[in-house]
């Protein structure tokens, strides 16, 4: 399928160009990791021990995730001085700009954790999917997190919450709405699509559309469906923005209980 823009940007950008292992920034980062290990799993584990210690989730004075984003050019020190100025409520990110802010939330770190195992020669994808509620089977949010080989398994990197969670787990598991890893947290997760650099691949129902619904609220798909609720989102309504902040105080909510906090 054709590769989707990313609608979450001033300027326009295909999900692929979020990939970027040949950034300066990043090769320089994914060096002074690859130093300190000698092997693949090292390095992964180092990178994944990186973002869990060295970044945070934006929270707003209310608790409630920040995801949003204000493109200013030729600011001259005034308000009344700028030339361009466009504020939007979501965004993401590119993995240097969350290495020099140190936050972001689960697409931003994601697309860091890929980007630097890709700058340090370890084969990975983002991916975007659905956290289910594992008794009721009911999507309580989207999300994204890294793939990648991880002593001889398929493992997911979780990227979002920080400390106690653990940051590598196996994709059986994570998958798996049976699992014992389902059964501990009370979710798992549903991939929709994955890409790198190069390719992006739809794998679910949702994946052509999946870009786009990373910043829509679980409950307006299932109330609206998946048209309604594109068209919906195209026309910036205000309750809509409302609707998605409620969304992801929920997930937030969810992750933090199921990792142990941020």
């Amino acid at each position: 399928m054709n590769t989707p823009e990313v609608p979450w940007r001033p300027v326009r950008y295909l999900t692929t160009d979020f990939i970027t292992p040949d950034n300066i920034a990043i090769k320089e980062q994914a060096h002074a990791l690859r130093r300190l290990s000698s092997i693949d799993d090292d390095y992964i584990r180092l990178v994944a021990n990186f973002i869990r210690d060295e970044f945070t989730y934006p929270l707003d004075y209310f608790g409630v995730p920040s995801a949003g984003l204000s493109w200013k050019r030729y600011d001259k020190g005034r308000w009344w001085k700028y030339f361009y100025n466009k504020t939007m409520d979501y965004a993401w990110g590119f993995p240097v700009e969350t290495i020099l802010l140190k936050k972001g939330i689960c697409i931003d770190t994601s697309l860091l954790m890929t980007t630097l195992l890709l700058a340090g020669s370890v084969p990975s994808r983002c991916v975007l999917g659905a956290v289910v509620n594992a008794k009721t089977n009911e999507v309580s949010g989207y999300h994204a997190w890294s793939t990648f080989i991880y002593q001889n398994r398929e493992c997911i990197g979780e990227t979002t919450i920080h400390f106690a969670a653990e940051t590598i787990v196996r994709q059986d598991s994570v998958y798996n709405q049976d699992s014992d890893w389902a059964n501990t947290n009370g979710i798992y997760y549903q991939p929709e699509a994955d890409f790198d650099g190069s390719n992006y691949k739809a794998m679910g129902r949702l994946g052509p559309e999946m870009v786009a619904l990373m910043g829509a609220p679980a409950q307006e798909v299932e109330h609206y469906g998946l048209q309604k609720t594109l068209e919906l989102m195209q026309t910036k309504k205000k309750s809509i923005a409302k609707e998605w902040r409620k969304s992801e105080a929920i997930t937030h909510n969810i992750l933090k209980q199921a990792y142990g906090g941020i």
